[in-house]
């Protein structure tokens, strides 16, 4: 048959009566309905289905079945007789009005049935709470007295101690095993694994569903109801007895004490009673009746039988800090493998807040049993044990029902129960050193309600419990393990039974920001609401410095435990003194928090670059603050004017000059006067030679390029630009610029500025301010400081209204807009919650009134790090008030200047100065009223590791511990000494407050130097940079190397075309600059304000930065760079300032000229055709005498566009080849210029053509290499001719002047090629183009004696007329028609006035004279007259027969006979190809 019903009557011990003639026993009735049936031959059993109350009618009425019901107590085997006749429960009846309000027939029930746990304690997750906590205090103690004044680097602690080993009994065991198995069991304890869990779109997982509301059963309800016994009594399930005395026999715990219920049950044999049998110990004489502890046999008074725990500090402590959440930060830095070895850590392991400590915070007085898994195992095996013996019995019934044998409700085969077995929970009491005496934490009142209120069911004023708890994993975990904490229990200052008073957060749909008030509502089946609260007047004042102490009473299943009273009694009987703890005496109750740091609230708008903690002024050194490395900020170099400094001109400019070259040691022997006469050219010569310039461009002229370098060497800039007469300035404004301004003025400038009247830019100040507030506290902070005890019972109603006004201000706020003068913005971030928008507080006025509770440990503010005072020395600013939790503000102010800080009492401010381009971090603390015995940290840092037994020591390690020992306590002590003054980090947190003083540009103008880099590679079309730039490293955050040139090429109407161009090169952020690195190697480096950088080192480490510069052809340029640095503080001026000027935050440096190669030759010039040039001048002559040259041995070499095909400065050049030496022929070889004689005539021998031969040649090169077939190798002379264009021809020509000597028309074949100067070597010339044969016409002198007869001379070059006709050279008389107005054709000879001059020297000298007389026609008016000179060659005849006409012109002038009637341009024009006006442009270029 199946039993469905049997009922547990369990016999609980409860004392003796005040007379000791009775004993008192308490008899728990614990149902179990449906009960599966344990035949073993019956199928398996299945998942049994939910039913309701309805089957077990005892069950529905159940204390009237109790109220007719007697019970007899006896030993429990089942043999003996009881030790009473029957009985009946004393005390009032149970109430079946009651239990039929609460258990009706639908109520759910479940059938029984036993969940073993001995299996799941074996797996139980756990950590050693002793262990964690002092590997945990040894860290904070460490850090503490080591690192007082700063935050450590928490890797190089966690590594020392992690290789840190130490002695134990069973040998040298290594400390980070232990630590780092402590770690992980509490990891593994806080954070179990997870299941997987799918993700939503934005990669998140979804939110867990809201737990199901709990729908118990009938077991579950009556399990439920276990923490009100008072309630369990009215309902009959526990029965109070007393029995005489006289009939219990005496035991030492061998006697046992079982109880047989005689009722009748509606199920008959269905129903079964199991009388489970209690070891007790009854010792009259001591008045003693408790359970049996389990070692009875040892100690039959052992612990827990006489109701108080023993609390052996072997086993128990007591915490006061949150020990785990500190302890689970240290815990990730020893998971980190780069923890416990030398290896760099990895940011991507790393866990976050590698620095520094978590805060701990003061919890309560926390209980923590040490080794709880090991008892927690020993019981649930004892629970399997009395599971399976009660089984045992009911198959035994079973077997009796059946007629196999007699049946009794007691059986020697029951369960045995020890005090252990009988403990439903603990009843924690607390010592008050302050009050001297004891006090529960459990005392209540509690009222039974039905559903929707009424009049109370059952009021009892009894004391609650606490029982020993487990966890279960969440619901997502991946395993079912036990979690078996060994914090037992916390006391917070508050009933342990009992809920606080006060609203709670709701469970709605508005929560958590729904705030009601607490209502223990029925949410399941069970009609019934418990309201529970604390007994006035019951509990003990938790207050930071009293001292308490803790012990354990503990509560059987009736409730059943000792009062105060008989606590106290027998714990001043105690002689083991394991009752409470400390045993020692009590612990006082320490603070762990830290005091806060003080509020930071703004005063003035949170403009550009401004927060709650970064105050912002603003100034501008000006738009030319001085070259860095030179003058100071404000000042910058003087400007000269290019036009002003030119010969014949007196001015300032000339004499900074003049000043600049004695100074180079160029002597200029008047001194610097300010006129430019011959003596500053020749010295200005010198520079330039020193400079490099050559030839007619080191003429003492200053230009543009010569001047610049001669600036930057002597500390002035250049203007190449400006008219002649502009001044140039000397620490003035520059045209177009700004001036220098401080805070204040730059502040004003902006606030007229349209930025403000206009687009609505909130104003400016030249000062920013900031409120500091005491910090808030929490009103349990407050309370356990004791400043509410004057209130706290009062009978003074004032007293307590004011205490709770005070206590009303915990949620008093510094951004409620009720506030005078406070203004709350929104803060635009898109990482805000639309829900809960971040705001700005800011409060305008001159105080600010606390609107919250202040820090009690706060005294006023220090500041730390102040600009202007000594190292390490601190500002102190009380808070004052007129009672403590009314704390005055003060402003901090931030100033322009370098003055120390100050403060100013009557206006409470305390004004901080601050240079120019400056940023102070400063820190601000609370300063304390420091009491060691009231922080839990100074304890830590006094306490002293549990010596380790070293039986072996030697005197040498006693006296080295000893040593260790004494350093540790001296640490402790200049730490706390810290702390004290308010400096210790772990204490007092400070708050970081920046302070910038924001320059719009930097404070200096950087300066650049180039540096010799590696040759260009042929073909390259980048140049590759190398240098280094000078700035002032605190107020740059960005340099950029700008370029500019003039881009030069062949277009337009008149040849040469510029096209300026800017580029910029490279753009570097100072912040990612490496500093102090090796500049060789280092792409870019800065260090001491001097940026090193090299593109080709960046290009090498593959960096994009510094960038080469690419220029997109082979070009040669001359390229100007300057760097141009960016202001470090741009985030504190509105970018309106760059978007209307992009310089307003930059300020650029000199330009410094680089010349790029060209890296390819250039192309072979195309030669249209050559001529001979000839020009002519009236010389100086006697008086009456005309003196007439012509000047030949000229070559025009015209040339087709386009030119510049290798960039700027190309020129044509002449090819030489090797000289010969003097009076050697000259040879024919290829690709070279040739020079010969002509051959009809003797005349000067003719050499091999050199660079001097070339008078007017722009420069000469040699050793440059030609192009030559492959295999051979040659180098040759160039001499180079700056071309010109013809716009009337569209095409260039170049004029080339020689110096042949007495040559009488010599022959040329010109090799000419294009040449760029400016190449790398092997590029610099084109391809040799070789010319056509071309003479050179000899140089003339004509003189014309005009008094009476002219007498007429020709004088020059000719050949030797022996082999040859002499040359033909005629005079002949011209007159002019008056009738004909063309200047040419109007001239007309007369007859018979042709008159051939002769020399008598022809023969023997290279430049002969011919000289004639000229008689002029009788009559003929001077004035109208002119005489026509002509030569012609003389050619020698090829017979016999000399020619009859002339041979070729080779001079002809013409002169005036009248006077003042000289011409200087009558020449015969078609053979004049060149005027007298061209010149060296010297170094004009910019």
């Amino acid at each position: 048959m199946k039993f469905e019903q049997s009922v547990l009557w369990t016999v609980l011990p409860a004392g003796l009566s005040e007379d000791g003639s009775q004993v008192k026993v308490s008899v728990f009735v614990t149902p179990r309905l449906g009960v599966p049936d344990t035949d073993a031959a019956s199928e398996s059993p299945q998942e049994p289905e939910r039913g309701t109350l309805r089957p077990f009618p005892d069950f529905l009425p159940w204390p009237g079945r109790v109220k007719d019901a007697t019970f007899e107590f006896g030993p429990g085997d089942g043999v003996s007789p009881p030790f009473s006749g029957p009985v009946r429960p004393s005390g009032p009846a149970p109430d079946t009005a009651l239990w039929e309000k609460l258990f009706h027939k639908d109520i759910p029930l479940e059938p029984y049935a036993f969940d073993s746990m001995a299996g799941r304690a074996e797996t139980a997750r756990t950590y050693s709470a002793k262990d964690v906590s002092d590997t945990t205090r040894t860290f904070y103690r460490q850090a503490a007295t080591e690192h007082p004044e700063r935050p450590p680097e928490m890797r190089p602690l966690m590594q020392r101690m992690m290789r840190s080993e130490g002695e134990s009994e069973g040998g040298v065991a290594s400390l980070a095993i232990r630590m780092r198995q402590s770690f992980a069991e509490l990891e593994d304890f806080h954070r179990p694994p997870l299941t997987s869990t799918p993700t939503i779109g934005s990669g998140e997982a979804p939110p867990p569903p809201p737990p199901e509301p709990p729908d118990p059963d009938f077991h579950q309800m009556l399990t439920s109801l276990g923490d009100h016994p008072a309630l369990l009594r009215r309902l009959g399930l526990i029965l109070d007895f007393f029995l005489p005395a006289e009939r219990i026999p005496v035991s030492s715990g061998e006697h046992l004490l079982s109880v047989i219920p005689h009722w009748v049950s509606e199920l008959g044999p269905r129903s079964q009673d199991l009388c489970p049998r209690t070891r007790y110990v009854f010792l009259p004489d001591r008045k003693v009746f408790v359970p049996a502890p389990r070692a009875f046999e040892t100690d039959p008074l052992a612990s827990p039988a006489l109701g108080l725990v023993a609390l052996p500090e072997a086993d128990f402590s007591l915490e006061q800090a949150d020990i785990d959440s500190a302890a689970l930060k240290l815990a990730a830095l020893a998971r980190d493998p780069a923890g416990a070895d030398d290896a760099a850590p990895d940011p991507t392991t790393q866990p976050p807040g590698a620095k520094g400590l978590a805060p701990v915070r003061t919890q309560g007085i926390s209980l923590v049993r040490d080794g709880r898994k090991g008892d927690l195992a020993t019981g649930f095996e004892k629970t399997v044990k009395d599971n399976d013996a009660a089984a045992a019995v009911l198959e035994e019934r079973k077997r009796t029902a059946d007629g196999q044998g007699p049946s009794r409700p007691d059986s020697a085969a029951t369960p045995q129960l020890f005090a252990e077995d009988l403990i439903r929970g603990h009843r924690m009491d607390v010592w008050d050193s302050t009050r001297a005496r004891w006090y529960s934490l459990h005392a209540r009142t509690v009222e039974y309600r039905s559903p929707g209120g009424g009049e109370p069911l059952l009021t009892a004023t009894d004391e609650g419990f606490f029982q020993l708890n487990l966890a279960s994993p969440p619901t997502d975990a991946d395993s079912d393990d036990l979690y078996v904490p060994e914090r037992l229990m916390t006391w917070e200052g508050w009933s342990l039974s009992a809920p606080r008073p006060g609203r709670v957060l709701g469970i709605g749909e508005g929560a958590p920001d729904e705030v009601v008030e607490p209502a223990n509502e029925a949410r399941t089946r069970l009609p019934l609401e418990i309201d529970i609260r604390v007994q006035k007047g019951s509990l003990p004042r938790l207050r930071f410095g009293h001292g308490y102490r803790i012990r354990l009473r503990t509560v059987d299943l009736a409730g059943n435990g000792l009062t105060l009273r008989e606590a106290d009694d027998l714990v001043d009987q105690d002689d083991r003194g394991d009752r409470v703890l400390p045993g020692d005496g009590p612990l006082v109750f320490r603070r762990f928090e830290s005091v806060p740091a003080p509020v930071v609230v703004p005063r003035t708008p949170l403009v550009e670059g401004a927060s709650v903690t970064r105050m912002v002024i603003r100034s501008t050194p000006g738009s030319e603050p001085g070259p860095a490395g030179g003058e100071t900020a404000g000042t910058r170099p003087r400007i000269v004017v290019l036009a002003n400094v030119q010969p014949g001109r007196t001015n300032e400019d000339v004499r900074l000059v003049q000043q600049a070259l004695i100074a180079r040691d160029h002597p200029i022997p008047a001194g610097a006067t300010g006129h430019f006469g011959r003596q500053t050219q020749d010295a200005y010569a010198a520079e330039q030679r020193e400079q490099g310039f050559r030839g007619g461009d080191a003429d003492g002229v200053p230009g543009c390029r010569s001047l610049t370098e001669l600036g930057r060497k002597s500390g002035f800039a250049v203007d190449c630009d400006a008219a002649a007469g502009t001044p140039g300035t000397a620490g003035e404004v520059p045209r177009g610029g700004e001036p220098a301004r401080t805070a204040e003025q730059y502040a004003a400038d902006r606030n007229r500025s349209p930025l403000v009247t206009t687009d609505g830019h909130p104003p400016f100040s030249g000062v920013d301010e900031r409120h500091l507030v005491a910090p808030k506290a929490s009103l349990q902070c407050v309370e356990r400081h004791g400043l509410l005890d004057g209130a706290i019972g009062s009978r003074d109603r004032a007293a307590r209204e004011a205490g709770y006004a005070l206590a009303s201000r915990e949620n008093g706020s510094l951004d409620d807009p009720a506030q005078p003068g406070v203004e709350v913005e929104p803060v635009d971030s898109p990482a805000a919650d639309p829900g809960h928008p971040a705001t700005t507080v800011r409060y305008t006025g001159e105080d600010l009134e606390l609107p919250y509770i202040r820090e009690p440990l706060g005294e006023g503010a220090l500041l730390l790090d102040l600009p202007g005072m000594r190292e390490g020395e601190a500002f102190e600013v009380p808070w004052g008030g007129s009672v403590w939790h009314r704390p005055r503000s003060f402003r901090l102010r931030l100033a322009e200047g370098d003055a120390p800080p100050r403060f100013d009492e009557s206006s409470r401010v305390l004004t901080v100065s601050l240079p120019k381009a400056r940023v102070a971090t400063i820190r601000v603390c609370s300063a304390i009223r420091f009491d060691e015995t009231l922080m839990g940290m100074a304890s830590w840092c006094r306490e002293r590791p549990a010596p380790r037994p070293a039986p072996t020591a030697t005197p040498e390690d006693r006296e080295r511990a000893a040593r260790q020992e004494e350093e540790d306590r001296q640490r402790a002590s200049s730490a706390l000494e810290l702390a004290a003054a308010g400096r210790h980090w772990m204490f007092t947190p400070w708050q970081e407050l920046t302070l910038v003083h924001a320059v719009q540009r930097p404070l200096k103008q950087p300066v650049l130097e180039l540096l010799p880099a590696a040759p260009r590679p042929a073909g390259a079309t980048a140049e590759h940079l190398a240098g280094t730039i000078r700035l002032d490293q605190g107020s740059t955050d960005r340099i950029e190397l700008v370029a500019r040139w003039t881009e030069v090429v062949d277009e337009g109407d008149e040849g040469r075309s510029e096209r300026p161009m800017t580029t910029p090169v490279f753009d570097l952020l100072t912040a990612k600059l490496l500093l102090g690195g090796e500049p060789g190697t280092a792409p870019a480096t800065l260090q001491d304000g001097t940026l090193t950088f090299s593109t080709r080192n960046a290009e090498v480490a593959g960096r994009t930065q510094p960038e080469k510069q690419e220029f997109g052809d082979t070009k040669h340029r001359r390229v100007f760079y300057h760097p141009v640095a960016g202001t470090a503080f741009g985030d504190c001026f509105p970018p309106q300032l760059a978007e209307h000027d992009p310089s307003a935050l930059t300020v650029a440096g000199a330009a410094v000229e680089h010349s790029v190669p060209s890296s390819a030759r250039p192309t072979a010039p195309r030669v249209l055709y050559c001529v001979p040039t000839l020009s002519f001048e009236t010389a100086e002559g006697p008086p009456g005498t005309v003196v007439r040259r012509r000047r030949g041995r000229g070559i025009r070499v015209f040339l087709q566009r386009p030119w510049f095909s290798s960039g700027d400065g190309e020129l044509l050049g002449v090819v030489l080849g090797p000289v010969t030496g003097p009076g050697a022929p000259a040879t024919d070889a290829p690709g070279v210029t040739l020079m010969g004689r002509d051959p009809i005539h003797r005349s000067a021998e003719v050499v091999a053509p050199t660079a001097s031969m070339f008078t007017n040649a722009v420069r000469p090169a040699e050793e440059l290499t030609p192009v030559a077939p492959e295999g051979t190798r040659s180098t040759v002379t160039v001499v180079g001719f700056a071309p010109r264009f013809d716009p009337r021809g569209n095409r260039w020509f170049c004029d080339l002047d020689l110096d042949t000597g007495n040559t009488y028309l010599p022959f040329l074949r010109l090799a000419l090629v294009r040449w760029q100067p400016n190449s790398i070597q092997g590029c610099e010339i084109s391809p040799v183009v070789v010319t056509d044969l071309v003479q050179t016409l000899p140089d003339r002198e004509l003189r014309v004696k005009l008094d009476g007869t002219p007498t007429v001379s020709v004088t020059g070059p000719s050949y030797d007329p022996v082999d040859s006709p002499p040359p033909r050279i005629t005079a002949t008389v011209q007159r002019r028609s008056e009738g004909i107005s063309d200047e040419d054709l109007a001239w007309v000879t007369l007859h018979d006035t042709t008159v051939t001059l002769t020399s008598v020297d022809a023969a023997s000298t290279r430049t002969p004279s011919y000289i004639g007389q000229v008689p002029l026609p009788a009559g003929a008016r001077r004035d109208r007259l002119r005489l026509l000179v002509m030569e012609t060659d003389g050619i020698p005849p090829d017979a016999g027969t000399p020619p009859t006409t002339p041979g070729p012109v080779v001079y002809c002038d013409t002169v005036p006979l009248g006077e003042g009637r000289r011409r200087r341009d009558d020449h015969d024009g078609p053979g004049d190809h060149r005027g007298d006006d061209h010149r060296g442009d010297h170094d004009r270029h910019r």
